[in-house]
């Protein structure tokens, strides 16, 4: 009978996903306080979904950025070296985890959009601020697991609870 035991590098990604877990709430709860997004002219959806759109915009440049590498990567790769191969793989990787990052994350944003009570609607934009600074570093932290594991808990754990909080705002929305 043998003890699994976390090697430094699984140890090490895993204070990478608490931190950036922590990271992202302090960020953005600190964010709107210290923030003040553009508010919408009234409370209609339609208005509150115009001021976000500059920002859903900024939430493509991530995934724009490995799109690029990737595109680098697959043309150096024509010359069939392993390093290139490695690095096309690896591009790869990071795009479809971005994608798959990105899908959730503009869903939850937009959600919040409409269930959010006027004086938070800053959330909304600064939750896409911070999913570009997250999705970047995990871009450059790609091959450190704990800068990895940063990267990938800070974009993906705003959309975990945004996701949670709509159907609770909704109730309460309706009930109020």
């Amino acid at each position: 009978m043998s003890i699994a035991t976390d090697t430094g590098a699984d140890m090490s990604a895993n204070r990478g996903i608490l931190l950036g877990c922590a990271t992202s709430f302090v960020a953005i709860i600190g964010g709107h306080f210290i923030y003040p997004a553009s508010a919408p002219v009234s409370d209609a959806i339609p208005d509150r979904l115009t001021c976000y759109l500059p920002y859903l915009a900024a939430v493509a440049a991530p995934l724009m950025i490995g799109l690029i590498q990737l595109g680098r990567s697959r043309f150096a790769a024509l010359a069939s070296t392993p390093i290139h191969d490695a690095r096309a793989l690896e591009h790869n990787d990071y795009v479809q985890t971005t994608v798959a990052l990105m899908l959730p994350a503009v869903l939850v944003h937009l959600s919040l959009l409409a269930t959010l009570p006027y004086a938070w609607l800053n959330i909304a934009p600064l939750m896409a601020i911070w999913f570009v600074i997250a999705s970047l570093v995990f871009l450059v932290g790609y091959r450190r697991p704990a800068a990895r594991a940063f990267g990938f808990a800070a974009a993906l754990a705003p959309s975990v609870v945004g996701a949670l909080a709509v159907p609770v705002l909704s109730v309460w929305n309706a009930l109020t």
